[in-house]
């Protein structure tokens, strides 16, 4: 269960009740908008099926994460190309439901990790992460961490890391006390990345300073008043003055091994544990179809809007081997 409403969370539901699929848009072109809410559903999801094989329309749902950085603009890229497209960002769970049922033919979803991307007989391709940075100041000369020091910092478990001397840092820093930034729910999944993949589910210690913006974790951490005792954790790289960790998936160890920097190599290959992939996913039935949008989105332009919205887009090298593998014959 635990697993299940975390998924609907990172799909940018507030309740399991929001996943259930809803009734699909018109098949009236390109637009997020336009609902067939009068029509009955049994009857609607009957005709979709018959609509998109007869007049070409291809349905695209998928995470509302995703909705400003690949919802809008492509949906703004299909009027003017006057292509026979609807793009609705649904939400993970419902464009998944939408996906088996036929009533959507490419999905772009967030598959938290651990679970299986896609079931038997789809085809899966990663598109993209969403990270977890873990920030100090760069006078702080601690450089890693592993996920059990991460939860003694701020998880409510039963090991609490209070001081930077329990992080074996000595002089001046064996005595400072640790003080924990973290963003409130406003700052989309960051905070329930960080409980799923290194608290163990746990909720945040009640010491942790919850602040609204990633920005205001950023200041806090950099302030020279009190961030050489701050540690913080959000969704993007700030650059100086402040530092970001290196992280290890080690959970048993008390010092860090194999800990690596959130680079984009480190973040495909799973070496960097606080990430969230999404994937394009579809019936090859529909390969055709769906083709040349799978080519757009793997393409330059949609891997600079994931950049400059703080996604990592896949390496250069997995996007092209990504697209000889749409060559290859099925």
């Amino acid at each position: 269960m635990l697993r299940k409403i975390f998924y609907a969370l990172l799909a940018g539901h507030c309740a399991l009740a929001h996943a259930a699929a809803p009734t699909p848009p018109a098949a009236s072109g390109a637009s997020a908008t336009n609902r067939a809410d009068s029509a009955p559903a049994s009857a609607t999801a009957a005709s979709t099926k018959t609509n998109t094989a007869s007049t070409g329309l291809i349905r695209v749902g998928g995470s509302d994460l995703l909705e400003t950085v690949i919802g809008e603009p492509l949906t703004r890229y299909a009027k003017q190309a006057r292509l026979n497209i609807i793009v609705d960002m649904i939400g993970s769970p419902p464009a998944m439901d939408g996906l088996k049922s036929g009533d959507i033919q490419l999905a772009i979803v967030a598959v938290p990790v651990g679970q299986k991307p896609a079931p038997d007989g789809f085809k899966a391709i990663p598109f993209c992460f969403a990270v977890d940075y873990v920030i100090v100041n760069q006078a702080n000369p601690l450089t890693a961490l592993n996920l059990r020091q991460l939860s003694g910092i701020f998880g409510n478990g039963s090991e609490n890391i209070n001081s930077w001397s329990q992080l074996k840092l000595s002089g001046d820093w064996a005595s400072r006390p640790i003080t924990g930034y973290a963003t409130s729910d406003e700052d989309g999944i960051v905070v329930e990345m960080l409980k799923y993949l290194a608290l163990n589910r746990q909720p945040l210690r009640s010491n942790i300073h919850i602040l609204t913006t990633p920005d205001d974790v950023i200041k806090s951490v950099a302030s020279s008043e009190n961030g050489q005792n701050a540690i913080g954790v959000c969704g993007y790289d700030p650059g100086p003055p402040n530092k970001v960790l290196l992280i290890s998936p080690d959970k048993t160890a008390t010092v860090s091994k194999d800990a690596v920097r959130p680079t984009p190599e480190n973040i495909f290959n799973g070496d960097y544990p606080l990430r969230l992939p999404f994937y394009l996913i579809y019936n090859p039935a529909d390969q055709a179809r769906v083709l040349p949008l799978v080519r757009l989105l793997l393409g330059d332009t949609y891997a600079a809007r994931l950049s400059d919205a703080h996604f990592i887009p896949l390496p250069d090298t997995e996007r092209n081997n990504s697209l000889l593998e749409l060559d290859k014959p099925q």
